[in-house]
C-alpha cells in the first residue's frame, strides 16, 4: 500500500445540501460543512493508519462560480462554504504530516483553478465558462470537439475537457521526475499552466 496514490474528491454534495439552510442560519450551514469534512479527514486518517502515505485532494470548486449558482443569491454561500471544507479538511490532516510515517499531501487547488478559468477561458482553451451545455442546443447536439469549448457539461459537473484539464494538472502535482516536469510545463504552457502552478497550493511534507 505504502506505493499507492490515494485520491479524494468530496465534499460539494455536502455544501449543495445546506446551502439553502446557509441562506437563513448560516452558523448551521458551517457548521455541517465543518462537520463533513473533519468526517472526511477521519476516513484519510483511517487510510494512513492501513499503510496510505500519498494522497491527492483535489478542493472542493468554487461552487459561487458553476452555472447552477452563479448570479443567484446562493453564490457568495456556496463559495464561502467550498473554501470553508478545503480549509477545515486541509488544517485536520496537518497532524498526520510529520513524522517518520507521514502522509504526503498534493493539494490540487480546484477552487482557485476555476476561478482563473472563468476570468480568462480562451487562456485554458474554453469559450464559454458561464452557461452549462445542456442548456444550449448547438453544444448538446454538438461535436465533442464543439461541447469541449463550454467548461461545465450540466450545471454542475465540468465537460469532457473540463475534465482533461483537471486530469493533466493532477498528473502534473503527481509526476516524480523533474524530467517528467520539464516536459509537462512545455506542453502546458500554450494554456496558462506554468502561471497557474505557481499559485496553487501544494502540501508535501515528508
Amino acid at each position: 500500500m505504502n506505493g499507492a496514490l490515494f485520491t479524494l474528491d468530496i465534499g460539494a454534495n455536502d455544501i449543495i445540501n445546506v446551502l439553502p439552510e446557509a441562506l437563513t442560519n448560516l452558523p448551521a450551514a458551517e457548521t455541517a460543512v465543518e462537520d463533513a469534512a473533519n468526517s472526511a479527514a477521519t476516513e484519510v486518517e483511517v487510510l494512513h493508519a492501513d499503510g496510505a502515505r500519498t494522497l491527492l485532494y483535489y478542493e472542493v470548486p468554487n461552487l459561487g462560480l458553476v452555472p447552477d449558482f452563479a448570479g443567484t443569491g446562493e453564490a457568495p454561500f456556496a463559495s464561502s462554504l467550498a473554501q470553508l471544507f478545503n480549509t477545515t479538511l486541509l488544517g485536520d490532516l496537518t497532524s498526520i504530516e510529520t513524522g517518520a510515517d507521514a502522509l504526503k499531501v498534493s493539494v490540487l487547488d480546484t477552487y482557485d483553478l476555476l476561478g482563473d478559468v472563468v476570468a480568462d477561458p480562451l487562456r485554458y482553451g474554453f469559450t464559454n465558462v458561464t452557461q452549462a451545455c445542456i442548456d444550449v442546443a448547438s453544444c448538446l447536439g454538438g461535436s465533442q470537439a464543439e461541447q469541449d469549448q463550454f467548461l461545465s457539461f450540466d450545471g454542475l459537473h465540468p465537460t469532457e475537457g473540463g475534465h482533461v484539464l483537471a486530469a493533466e494538472l493532477s498528473y502534473a502535482l503527481v509526476a516524480p521526475e523533474p524530467s517528467t516536469w520539464a516536459m509537462m510545463l512545455v506542453g502546458f504552457a500554450g494554456f496558462g499552466f506554468a502561471g497557474w502552478r505557481a499559485r496553487r497550493r501544494t502540501t508535501a511534507i515528508a
